[in-house]
């Protein structure tokens, strides 16, 4: 009877193990952060290796950061795309899509800014209200796309921050650009290397506030009843894999293009030398 009582008794504590644990990750799940960056892959981040020194600085700031928070990455490919989707398990996606990423766009950066909204209200009311939600607004320029110029992009921040959503916009500017940015965003840093980068970024991290609050409505507090915590890592590995076979393309093409004009030039160095040396003759 008392060996009955025994595994009564520890079948009773590991079922409530078991539901801590369960909790402790449901509630990890209603409030983790979820950092969404939108990364400059701008024609201007050729000049001075800026596009090596940020992939060197996010590199080792994302490794640093939890596994279980959420990240997505927009770029500015096609006036702005979402390249990774928020989710679980996206660091690893969002580390492996800014290593492929090439500058060769325009900067479209209020919409960039708009789109990320839209993805935080969408996934806000769909999968998870309380999350801490940061944008990141990583640039080296100024607005191209909208004829607003900066000021379109003022105005995106603005919005973004004043819509009640508990969502930080921190933007960073590279390399002595983007301080119109400070106007509107919740933290504004400079950065002129891979080093002051990732000390910027490592000040995103630091000061997500662990007080938010926020409003539901209704409607949200009804859809919190069946929320579905399905991670989107398999849709943003999809999203990855097609931007990176579409990279992987067009750098094959730019070395076809390029070998004539190699060849060329070596013919013409030979001809030429052949002709110096003939004349001495």
């Amino acid at each position: 009877m008392k060996k009955i009582i025994f595994l009564w008794l520890i079948s009773l504590l590991s079922l409530h193990a078991d539901l801590d644990a369960e909790l402790v990750q449901e509630q990890h799940q209603q409030t983790s952060k979820a950092i969404t960056i939108i990364f400059d892959d701008s024609g201007s981040m050729k000049d001075r290796q800026k596009m090596k020194q940020a992939k060197k600085a996010f590199y080792a700031w994302l490794k640093a950061q939890s596994d279980q928070d959420r990240f997505s990455l927009i770029h500015f490919e096609k006036g702005g795309r979402i390249l990774v989707p928020l989710g679980k398990n996206t660091k690893d996606l969002v580390l492996k899509a800014v290593e492929k990423l090439r500058p060769r766009y325009n900067t479209p950066i209020a919409n960039c800014i708009k789109i990320a909204a839209e993805q935080i209200a969408e996934r806000r009311q769909q999968v998870a209200p309380y999350e801490r939600h940061i944008v990141v607004v990583f640039t080296d320029g100024a607005e191209t796309q909208s004829k607003l110029g900066n000021r379109a992009v003022v105005n995106a921040i603005r919005q973004v921050v004043a819509s009640g959503n508990g969502i930080e916009v921190v933007g960073i500017g590279f390399h002595g650009e983007g301080d119109y940015m400070a106007k509107a965003a919740t933290s504004f840093y400079t950065a002129d290397n891979a080093e002051q980068l990732r000390d910027s970024l490592e000040k995103v991290s630091a000061e997500v506030p662990s007080d938010l609050e926020f409003d539901l409505s209704p409607k949200e507090a009804e859809l919190m009843k069946t929320m579905d915590f399905q991670s989107a890592a398999q849709e943003a590995h999809k999203s990855l894999e097609t931007h990176i076979q579409k990279e992987e393309a067009l750098e094959e093409e730019d070395g076809k293009s390029g070998f004539p004009w190699v060849l060329i030039i070596l013919v013409f160095v030979f001809f030429r030398v052949a002709s110096l040396f003939s004349k001495k003759k």
